[in-house]
């Protein structure tokens, strides 16, 4: 496959592109950071202390798509080799810490994520700045934060709104209501483009079907609270119970919809499949990202029953020695 990879330096300004790269992987994570590993060859130019230490972002061009993250420390020597690795950008909001006692009242958490990285970077450029898409409407909410570190921040508020965010490869912020779309037209068939028997991982260990919420006030006998249960999950798995407190939400109608929410995503078994594809129609590694809903048609899925239907794309990572694409998928209730 091609595939480019330059070195840019703390300001983002390119020091270099790498010219003999021997083997090289890189991977998306929806909400979550992903990592790169580079071998270049010890005789290629641009492998200096100088640029190593001096250039800790890198810029991958893809097929499958860009990919930007920051360099760790070091320079591992596997013989005639040096190994790079790299975090994605979401790293760059790691180790970023909030103001002391801020409070953010009576906003959604799009608004919210917003103002936070606009004053981290008054403070000291994060260089990820807000993207074309902020999605601002949504929940209420009430926050009191103190010295959070901002990745892990803006992973909790994704996780309470079920929202999805990413750092783009040119150290773009987007926040979404939910990332990506549904592409029927992308097909991950096995035999023709999913190249190795699908891994499937199959758990009721997740399952919650009687959901309470506990939402803010300032004794246990004030707070406002919510429950939602399901009855034919629990006729078919047992009763699983759960309690989630949001200390940010303070309406009852907010709450409800939260706990009908989680309901929603945990009823049934997590289900997910871990595929190997190359890039052949009818899935292209350009047509799906993380957050896509795709096909996949698996004939020796489940138990040799066949399996067809519509998954979302959680993760990817390419390996461009292989050609190979691994693909770790959700199977949707």
């Amino acid at each position: 496959m091609n595939f480019r990879i330059i070195l840019l330096d703390k300001n983002a300004t390119p020091r270099g592109e790498l010219a003999k790269v021997r083997s090289a992987t890189w991977s998306w994570i929806l909400n979550g950071e992903g990592a790169a590993e580079i071998g270049i060859d010890a005789s290629d130019a641009r492998a200096t202390v100088d640029l190593m230490t001096r250039a800790p972002l890198v810029i991958i061009y893809s097929e499958a798509g860009n990919w930007g993250g920051i360099l760790k420390r070091g320079v591992e020597q596997q013989g005639t080799l040096l190994m790079l690795r790299a975090w994605s950008n979401e790293r760059l909001l790691r180790n970023r810490q909030t103001e002391q006692t801020r409070s953010m009242d009576n906003q959604t958490n799009g608004a919210i994520v917003h103002t936070l990285l606009t004053e981290a970077n008054a403070v000291w450029p994060t260089l990820v700045v807000p993207g074309s898409y902020i999605y601002t409407a949504g929940l209420i909410h009430y926050y009191e934060i103190h010295y959070d570190d901002l990745l892990r921040r803006f992973q909790d508020m994704a996780a309470v709104d079920w929202h999805d965010f990413e750092v783009t490869w040119d150290r773009k912020l987007n926040w979404y209501d939910r990332k990506g779309s549904d592409k029927p037209n992308v097909v991950l068939a096995e035999g023709r483009n999913a190249v190795r028997y699908p891994r499937y991982t199959y758990s009721e260990d997740t399952i919650v079907n009687d959901q309470h919420c506990v939402g803010a006030g300032p004794t246990w006998a004030s707070k406002v609270v919510s429950r939602a249960l399901d009855t034919t999950s629990q006729n078919t798995y047992g009763m699983w119970q759960a309690v989630a407190t949001y200390p940010s939400i303070s309406d009852q109608d907010t709450l409800d919809l939260k706990a009908e929410t989680l309901l929603a995503n945990s009823k049934d078994p997590a289900q997910t499949l871990d595929l190997m594809v190359v890039d052949k129609p009818t899935g292209l590694w350009a047509s799906f990202a993380e957050g896509d809903r795709v096909r996949a048609i698996l004939s020796s899925y489940h138990f040799d029953a066949g399996f067809d239907a519509m998954v979302r794309v959680l993760a990817r990572e390419v390996n461009a020695s292989a050609s190979t694409m691994r693909v770790v998928v959700e199977v949707e209730s």
